[in-house]
C-alpha cells in the first residue's frame, strides 16, 4: 500500500490558519479547497508513505483518535481529485466509510 503526491511540483499550496489548505494547479487552473482533515492527509504524503504512515501523521497533527478508516477516506478523496496516487488499497463500502466521508469533506472548485 503505497501513497504519494501526484505532480506536486506544479501545485501552489496555501496553508490557512485553521489547518485547511487551498491548492492551485496552474496547469489546468483548478483550485482545490481542503479542510483541516484533508490538509493533514495531504501533509502526510509529503514523501511516499503507507496508509499506516498517513494515519500516524494525522494522529500527531490533528487528533490521537484518528483511525485508519478516516485516513483512508481522506486519501481516497485526494486521489479522486488526482492530488495523490495510491496502490494496493482495498475499496470498502460500509456505514463507517460513509460517516468518515461526511467528516472528511474535500471540495473542488
Amino acid at each position: 500500500m503505497n501513497i504519494e503526491r501526484a505532480h506536486s511540483d506544479a501545485l501552489v499550496v496555501n496553508q490557512l490558519p485553521d489547518g485547511s489548505k487551498v491548492i492551485v494547479d496552474p496547469t489546468n487552473q483548478t483550485v482545490f479547497a481542503l479542510n483541516a482533515t484533508a490538509g493533514a492527509a495531504w501533509d502526510a504524503c509529503s514523501d511516499p508513505t503507507t496508509l499506516a504512515g498517513v494515519t500516524e501523521s494525522m494522529r500527531r497533527s490533528l487528533h490521537p483518535q484518528i483511525n485508519e478508516e478516516l485516513a483512508q477516506e481522506a486519501i481516497q478523496q485526494l486521489q479522486d481529485k488526482n492530488l495523490v496516487n495510491m496502490s494496493g488499497l482495498p475499496a470498502q463500502a460500509s456505514r463507517r466509510r460513509f460517516l468518515a466521508l461526511q467528516r472528511c469533506r474535500l471540495s473542488c472548485r
